[in-house]
């Protein structure tokens, strides 16, 4: 079994935390991109930063934790000086100030895995807070809540950021500031995988060199290698196709803003479309790109089309400009390609309603052309691309492993040069990380611990699905609030109802604890019969499952008659979390049923197979049943369907800007479908023609419209003249002949068509 493999399976069959690691160009991005798509756990990924967030996928630490940007003291006893000028926080100040939106909270209690990318910036403060965090939304002591942790990320590439002031009140609580230094991670040491198959580099003498400055032990003839690259009098403008890594912003900026005045070319500037919710911090590129024919630029994305022409840092050259192309030339390959927009989102998370599964939400998207001007860049903004040609100037780093991360951008020595040779000091990465390197998991013990994590795992999923106590608990908290008979209210009416359903459930309880003695005993044996315990699961199903599903219609029944009462909002909200959990706990013994089987068919436990039309549909059924025996009892209420369904006072109503935070190309699509035309699409959605123009040319492509509903025959008889040369490319000789006859995007419309 290869590692990549191992991984995915430690990941979905098991609750172990694990931290995946591997030098610059192993693969943990791509590996990262797997699992989200095959997991069945509910996933949420995390990144200490907004730009290493929106690489990921995911949001940054802060946001979905709502942690203010400051230091964290693990010590209830710790008071913060409010005269400093160090922020600081303690169990103690963030208890009485800490404050959750429902909606995360309900994402952080559905939680089955947190993934946390670009670990090396990870603050031990940082991972604390978020540690309690979760244990307190979850009400669960263990750490993280109980939720399985996937750390990625390189230690030796950049480190986390502590200011001097808080490091000085820190260091009387932690040991170092990397994420392994964390008091939870003592509490629960994380499985150390590394991937050690290096895909950028093939150059065994190149990788021999970056091994050793990874590990700190450069020796005399790495440095001899290294030295026959200095060219202390290499002039980047003579030589094209070379980016200039450096160790800071300013100088970067200033070499490429000077680079692009030299160029004598009439300037083109292409402004970013961005839409919804998407903070500046997060932009991925500046939102107004400057360009002249002549300019040398990068990629700053992989090519998602099949011809996979560019990856993201690969150099090339301003071939030609005009208001709605962009033209880019690689020299080496004697290749020419126009560049289209390229889509980053910005996402939030929330549960499902109806399968109480995490899912990702687009609140906003940044459209751009993805290229930058690439005369110099700062190691920082390096990591992750891969460049051919590289000038380092890394005499003055300033960070452990900054040395490390730009001689690694490069795919070879070839294309290597050195502004002066490299000093030792400086350069080495900290000894506590080379130290944890030390504890990496030997192949053996992953294999041990796969299969007792297996196991483990299924036993605890089986628990967890059949144990009602705290749905039991919780109900009888809630039937208790009604207060005694004196008390009068509106939600004092319903008091009998809590308690007979509460009663119902009681019932349950004698039996539900024998089921669990009785798996507690079969896994505490060495040969497992698991086609026994398959059975007993399915009768411990067929005997639960009717009595959870009554409690659960009378529920969804109360809520129905009560949208129509005024004044009840908090109790809505009560019935509201008792819905929550109840419809969880349904959906976790068909979960569990699920599960035993694909284990004992020796399927892989993955999304595909822990999901099907019972787990999708079960809540919406409920609900649709509810609401129409609501309506045909009580018809005088409801005088017809449409004003029927879209009364509540109280239930979720969702904003309008979420259904319209799909994908930009989709947005446009649903506008389509209605009927818009491309002027009345520009208007609402404040973008150009053009652009709409373009969008509906996208669509073509993915067939999900024809060139005919876009075009008049009379424009399609005229542009099938126009392109009967036409051997691909670019659309510029194309536009030139058209004149104003056809716009920019009619022309996109029907290139687009071409091929179908």
């Amino acid at each position: 079994m290869d590692k990549t493999e191992a991984i995915l399976k430690f990941i979905n069959h098991t609750d172990k935390s694990i931290f995946l690691t591997g030098k610059a160009g192993t693969g943990k991005t791509t590996l990262l991109r797997k699992i989200i798509q095959t997991t069945h756990k509910n996933t949420v990924v995390v990144a200490p930063t907004g730009i290493a967030a929106l690489n990921a996928g995911g949001v940054t630490i802060h946001s979905m934790f709502q942690i203010a940007p400051s230091g964290f003291v693990p010590d209830m006893t710790f008071v913060p000086d409010p005269q400093s000028s160090v922020r600081l926080e303690s169990i103690a100040s963030l208890s009485k100030t800490f404050k959750m939106s429902g909606m995360k909270q309900s994402v952080i209690r559905s939680l089955d895995l947190l993934v946390i990318d670009e670990v090396s910036m990870l603050r031990a403060d940082l991972l604390d807070a978020m540690d309690f965090i979760m244990r307190r939304v979850r009400r669960n002591e263990k750490p993280f809540g109980g939720v399985q942790v996937l750390f990625i990320g390189d230690l030796l590439q950049l480190p986390p950021v502590v200011k001097n002031e808080e490091w000085h009140v820190l260091q009387h609580y932690y040991k170092g500031v990397f994420f392994f230094h964390a008091h939870v991670i003592q509490q629960t040491v994380p499985l150390y995988i590394e991937l050690k198959k290096i895909y950028r580099q093939t150059d065994d003498k190149f990788i021999g060199v970056l091994n050793n400055l990874r590990n700190n032990i450069i020796k005399d003839d790495d440095m001899q290698v290294l030295s026959q690259y200095v060219k202390t009098d290499f002039e980047l403008h003579q030589y094209p196709g070379y980016i200039y890594l450096t160790t800071h912003n300013r100088k970067a900026d200033d070499i490429n803003i000077r680079s692009l005045d030299n160029i004598k070319e009439k300037a083109y500037s292409y402004n970013a479309e961005i839409e919804g919710d998407f903070p500046d911090k997060m932009y991925p590129m500046e939102p107004v790109l400057h360009l002249k024919v002549g300019a040398q630029i990068m990629f700053t994305k992989n090519d998602i089309s099949q011809d996979k022409q560019f990856y993201n840092g690969k150099m090339g050259f301003i071939q030609s400009l005009s208001k709605d192309e962009i033209q880019v030339h690689f020299t080496d390959e004697n290749l020419s390609i126009y560049v289209e927009k390229y889509e980053w989102t910005n996402v939030r998370y929330h549960v499902n309603e109806n399968t109480k599964e995490v899912e990702e939400e687009v609140i906003g998207t940044f459209v751009h052309y993805p290229l930058k001007l690439a005369w110099a860049i700062t190691v920082h903004k390096s990591q992750g691309l891969t460049f051919d040609k590289a000038i380092l100037d890394v005499t003055d780093v300033f960070q452990p492993g900054q040395a490390y991360v730009a001689l690694s951008r490069l795919r070879s020595l070839d294309g290597l040069v050195l502004v002066d040779m490299l000093k030792m000091r400086g350069i080495q990465n900290a000894q506590d990380v080379m130290n944890y390197a030390q504890s990496e998991t030997d192949e053996d013990t992953l294999i041990k611990t796969l299969e007792s994590g297996t196991k483990k795992y299924i036993y605890q999923f089986l628990k967890r699905s059949f144990d009602f106590h705290y749905l039991i608990y919780q109900w009888q908290r809630h039937a208790d609030s009604y207060g005694g008979n004196e008390v009068l209210s509106e939600k004092s009416k319903h008091r009998q109802w809590a308690k007979t359903q509460f009663a119902t459930l009681t019932a349950i309880k004698e039996v539900s604890n024998k089921f669990l003695g009785w798996i507690d005993a079969q896994f505490s044996i060495d040969t497992m019969d698991y086609q026994t315990i398959n059975e007993k699961v399915k009768g411990a199903y067929n005997h639960f499952f009717p009595i959870l599903d009554e409690v659960f219609n009378e529920l969804l029944t109360k809520m129905e008659a009560l949208k129509r009462v005024k004044r009840i909002k908090e109790y809505y909200s009560e019935l509201l979390e008792l819905e929550e959990l109840h419809c969880k706990n349904i959906l976790n013994i068909a979960r569990a049923k699920l599960l035993l089987q694909t284990y004992i068919d020796g399927r892989e436990i993955n999304k595909e197979n822990l999901t099907d039309d019972f787990i999708k549909s079960y809540r919406s059924r409920k609900l649709n049943v509810v609401k129409e025996s609501y309506k045909e009892q009580n018809k005088e209420l409801v005088q017809d369907e449409e004003a029927f369904e879209d009364f509540s006072y109280y239930s979720r109503k969702p904003k309008k800007e979420k259904k319209d935070k799909i994908s930009t190309y989709e947005i446009t699509y649903q506008l389509w479908l209605e009927k818009k035309s491309i002027i009345a699409i520009a208007q609402e959605r404040k973008l150009t023609p053009t652009t709409i123009e373009g969008h509906l040319a996208r669509l073509i492509e993915e067939e999900k419209i024809t060139m005919e509903e876009v075009l008049t025959d009379d424009k399609i008889k005229a542009l099938s003249k126009l392109f009967e040369e036409f051997e691909g490319g670019g659309l510029a000789d194309i536009k030139e002949k058209a004149g104003e006859d056809f716009s920019y995007g009619e022309l996109r419309i029907f290139k687009a068509s071409m091929g179908k």
